[in-house]
């Protein structure tokens, strides 16, 4: 797992958005199989997302900024489609579409450069949103790392994870 961290982070150093996203949206997948492979994906996803990111992005009772079920929408969305919009995705929640932004990026719009802005309703650059989710992927591919960091630390003692994270692809 610290491998694919710092891939994330080697990514993001090296400007490759695509591959710090793609990478980081797959670690609460992989952390949450590690734990338990007998739960369902979305399952795991979720509640890993919900234990460990939370804190983050939100949680109840108020609405959550990113919940966990649109973070795995997105997830599904992205992996399987290279696709923000979340609309269709069973998964979803709240959000209909998730956008990212560079670091440096005056914004879009109305939309304030910061970590992250929610928007309802609102036009940019001839599209319109409906619930949408404006993240700075810097930002949130290190809310990713951190939080797969402090899994670790959480999971050291544990032999039975341990031994299944022994069966990650290695790369020669």
């Amino acid at each position: 797992m610290r491998s694919l961290v710092a891939a994330v982070r080697l990514s993001l150093r090296t400007e490759n958005w695509y591959s710090a996203l793609f990478v980081a949206l797959s670690m609460p997948d992989i952390c949450g199989r590690l734990e338990d492979p007998k739960k369902p994906t979305g399952q795991r996803y979720v509640d890993w997302f919900r234990r460990y990111l939370s804190d983050t992005y939100g949680a109840p009772p108020a609405e959550p900024v990113l919940s966990p079920e649109d973070c795995y929408a997105l997830r599904c969305a992205l992996v399987h489609e290279g696709a923000g919009d979340i609309a269709g995705q069973q998964a979803k929640k709240v959000l209909n579409e998730i956008c990212f932004f560079r670091p440096g990026s005056q914004g879009f719009g109305p939309v304030r450069p910061g970590h992250c802005n929610r928007l309802t309703n609102v036009r940019i650059n001839d599209r319109e949103f409906s619930e949408a989710l404006w993240l700075r992927v810097t930002d949130f591919c290190e809310d990713m790392c951190r939080a797969v960091e402090k899994w670790l630390n959480d999971v050291a003692r544990e032999a039975a994870i341990q031994s299944r994270m022994n069966g990650l692809l290695p790369i020669y």
